[in-house]
Parts: structure tokens; sequence; C-alpha cells
């Protein structure tokens, strides 16, 4: 029983000891199907007015201050006042 927990405890400091830290993103580099330019693009600012029942669907431009890490996950878009909005994604 000594054995099997010494070889578990060495794997798993061996595991950590290899573990690599993420890469930020490179410039200029698209994850995930993306998009295109077609569709009327709503400024952050209006997109009060455009949501129904506390949801929008379609396209917004502002500037982005966090994103998620995952592929399709989330990110918050700066407004006006400084506040963030969260925007997930399908």
């Amino acid at each position: 029983m000594k054995k099997i927990l010494l070889i578990w405890v060495s794997l798993a400091i061996f595991g950590i000891s290899y573990a690599q830290e993420p890469l930020s993103a490179k410039k200029g580099v698209t994850y995930g199907a993306g998009t295109t330019s077609e569709g009327t693009l709503v400024p952050v600012s209006e997109l009060g007015d455009k949501m129904q029942n506390d949801k929008f669907s379609g396209k917004i431009s502002g500037k982005v201050g966090e994103v998620c890490q995952e592929k399709g996950c989330w990110m918050k878009i700066e407004t006006s006042n400084g506040e963030n909005i969260m925007v997930k994604f399908k």
C-alpha cells in the first residue's frame, strides 16, 4: 500500500513540475469559427434599447475588456461609463 501511495505522489509531483503556463493569444490569430462583416452592428451604447428579456441576438461593436480562455465561452465589453457587459456565446 505504501508503494502505491509513493508511486501516486511521485507521479503527481512529476506532472506538476512539468505543467506549462497558458500562452497569451497572439496578435492577429483568430480562434473559433469567426464571423463575417455582413449584418447590422449595434454599438454597445445602443444595446439597452435593442435587448428583449435581457437578451440580444446579433452583432455588437465595442472595446473588449476581458475574454474567456476557452473557445466560445464569454467576453466582457466596456461601456462608455466604464462598466462591463458580460457577453455569452452559444
